[in-house]
Order: structure tokens, then sequence, then C-alpha cells
């Protein structure tokens, strides 16, 4: 084997057709883009380190390889065969929803079911990747409303809803408010009582009455 002290170790960084994009002193890709990587070794002689080709956009790491292997190498040096792909997939983005629903409904959110208005955070991951999920949930409540009405013997209500209502008691209707939502009136009917007072004695009618 060579001298160790006169060669060193780095890593070649192909990119989309094994296109050299760097020389790397370790195997870390955390600061490169999303896509698809070949990382292969190379050990070199340090006194012609200067002779390493930069990357030109259009050298890849087979043909650097042949070069090497060839009679006439660029400098002495060797890459590795057992090369490794590397994939680094682009981070999801984060999910925010908002919903407004009636009660007594619920929302059903990433397979989960919420029935109260709150914010709700749920972690996931994609393809390895941490990415959240958050719903604002608004969940609006019934509204409740009563009404007396009176109305007169023989006769009906007049309140809209309850025109059928000809009868004392308590009813209830739901209606739609405006927000969407349940409104729940309760009418309660009086039925008027009518009395005739006659006045004692009676008056004589005169007759000379023109």
């Amino acid at each position: 084997p060579p001298p160790a002290s006169e060669y060193n170790y780095t890593y070649v960084i192909g990119g989309p057709g094994g296109v050299i994009q760097a020389y790397e002193p370790g195997p870390d890709l955390t600061g490169y883009p999303p896509g698809t990587y070949t990382v292969c070794g190379l050990s070199y002689l340090i006194a012609q380190e200067g002779d390493i080709p930069p990357p030109n956009g259009s050298l890849t790491i087979a043909q650097l390889s042949s070069q090497l292997n060839s009679s006439q190498p660029p400098f002495c040096g060797k890459i590795t065969s057992n090369c490794v792909n590397v994939t680094i997939n682009p981070n999801p983005e984060n999910v925010e929803e908002s919903q407004t629903i009636c009660a007594p409904q619920c929302y059903e959110f990433y397979n989960q079911t919420y029935c109260q208005s709150g914010t709700y955070v749920r972690n996931f991951t994609q393809n390895g990747c941490p990415y959240t999920a958050t719903l604002y949930l608004t969940v609006l409540q019934p509204s409740f409303s009563t009404i007396t009405e009176t109305i007169c013997p023989d006769g009906c209500a007049q309140t809209p809803g309850f025109e059928n209502v000809c009868g004392p008691g308590s009813y209830q209707e739901t209606f739609m408010n405006e927000a969407g939502c349940d409104s729940i009136v309760t009418l309660n009917a009086i039925v008027m009582s009518i009395q005739a007072n006659i006045v004692q004695p009676v008056p004589q009618i005169p007759c000379n009455l023109s």
C-alpha cells in the first residue's frame, strides 16, 4: 500500500448524470438541495492535489475514473468502485386549515375527529422528513329564543313559523340562524279570554230618538 503520509482521501459528489458537483472532505450532504446524488471516495497523492480537475458542469465521476485508470492520468489517484447513491427529499410544506361547523357536528382532520373549538396540531413525516398539520376549528352552538304571543279565541298565532298554532301551550320549532346553525325557538301561546261586561241596571232607551 502507498505511504499514508503521502496520500489523502476525499469524497466526490456527483449530481444528475454523475456530473461532479464538488469534492467534500466528509460525506456530508446537509447543505445540498433536494435531488439524487452519487458519493464516491477518492484517494490522491497530496503532492498533486492541485491537479485535481475542478467541477466544470460536464465532467462526470465515470469520466474522471476512466482518466485515472488510463496510461496518462491527470494526477495520481483512484476513485473507489463502491459508490453510494443518496436521495435528498424536499421538506414537505406545513399544512394549516381553518373550519367552522355547527354543533353537534364534528370535523375529521387527518383521520382524527374533532368536535370542540380549538387549535389542533398534528406531527407527521413524509419520506422521513417532518411536517405539521394545524387545524383551527370553530364550533358554533345553536341559538335559543322564547317568544310569548297572545292570540284571540278561534284565531292562530302570527309569529312566523308558528302559523298553525291555534291553541294555548308551548310549541318549539327549529330554524336556521344567520350563521347557518340551528335556531331553536319556543313559542308560548296564550289564548285571550273575552268577557262581555253589562252595566246593571240597564238604562232605558227613549223612544223619541231621532
